[in-house]
């Protein structure tokens, strides 16, 4: 046997509400899947977990129930957290290892002391010799070859699918930051309910973001999109198809992008005055998969008068920061919680 599976490798997690991305040491990324656990809730046991648990939203029997570890950004079910860490890392270092895997896992800016030893406990639990936790703000910044260590301010608006982190970085720390409950699954349900409102047709969760991803777009647009749907007609309870376009989107998710507005001209209002400057010249850098709307930063750079730099990896950048980190694990502990 090799040294190098006795001693295994390093890895970094990037715990989403929608998704979990793991880094392998001198591979790169090595898993992409959801972040889901199906339980039966007859015997308590797993039946799935990932892509294959994701699968079974709204086409399981009742006793099947599909958890997330992340809800709003926030965790909120321990147990499935260390049920997913455990498929993960067991996935990840395959066959026998002498020494467990240091982990580096991302979490939210606002991660709470009690909700931080919890994480640790998990990942130990899982299979981990050492745990450092970084905020996500900074790994989406290395990343995305962002130098976090300069006395320079960056202000990055990570659209997640659990909420929306607004954050403002400089000398290896955040200075200000604010998290907002609006990500992408708060958006999807905003065009349910108006689909259901309007149409008075009921759709799923899939259905809505096929249809945010596919037509979707926020401001003024010129150019709009059609695209079928089908879910169960309110009135007679038999399965139906319609056509929306993307005018349908934009009124479903106005107000909720209006109030993630409210929350990035908060953060530049307590921004420190001598970074203010540093805004200016460097604008707003948009990540994570929100950021992909359609007309989205045409639409920030109109409200705001800032300049927008979008992602050119907008899922990967938290878990190649994450990678980067566990990596050149000397260089960056300092800046883990």
């Amino acid at each position: 046997m090799s040294l190098l599976n006795i001693f295994g490798a390093n890895l970094a997690i990037d715990l989403g509400t929608a998704n979990t991305l793991v880094y392998k040491e001198k591979e790169g990324i090595i898993i992409n899947e959801a972040s889901a656990v199906a339980f039966d809730t007859r015997t308590a046991e797993v039946v799935a977990i990932g892509n294959a648990a994701y699968d079974m939203y709204g086409k399981s029997p009742e006793n099947v129930m599909i958890l997330r570890p992340l809800e709003n950004g926030k965790i909120s079910n321990f147990e499935v957290t260390k049920i997913l860490f455990k498929y993960c890392i067991d996935k990840a270092i395959e066959g026998f290892t002498l020494f467990q895997p240091k982990v580096v896992i991302t979490a939210p800016s606002g991660i709470s002391d009690i909700e931080l030893r919890a994480l640790e406990d998990a990942c130990t639990y899982s299979g981990a010799r050492d745990v450092y936790i970084v905020e996500s703000t900074l790994a989406s910044a290395i990343g995305s070859d962002i130098d976090i260590s300069k006395k320079e301010g960056r202000l990055i608006v990570d659209f997640g699918a659990g909420s929306t982190e607004i954050s403002i970085i400089s000398m290896n720390g955040i200075v200000i930051s604010k998290n907002i409950k609006y990500g992408g699954d708060y958006v999807d349900q905003e065009i349910i309910d108006y689909i259901y409102d309007k149409h008075s047709l009921i759709i799923g969760k899939t259905t809505a973001k096929e249809a945010k991803e596919s037509i979707g777009a926020i401001g003024d647009i010129t150019t709009f999109s059609e695209k079928e749907i089908s879910g169960r007609d309110v009135m007679t309870g038999m399965p139906l198809s319609i056509i929306i376009n993307s005018s349908d989107i934009i009124e479903a998710i106005n107000d909720t992008y209006k109030s993630i507005l409210d929350g990035i001209r908060y953060v530049l209002e307590k921004n420190p005055p001598e970074l203010s400057k540093d805004i200016l010249k460097n604008g707003i850098f948009i990540t994570g998969g929100g950021s992909r709307l359609k007309n989205l930063d045409i639409y920030l750079e109109k409200e705001l008068g800032l300049k927008l730099v979008k992602s050119k990896n907008p899922f990967s950048d938290a878990i190649n920061g994450a990678g980067t980190i566990v990596t050149n694990l000397e260089e960056y502990k300092k800046i883990g919680k």
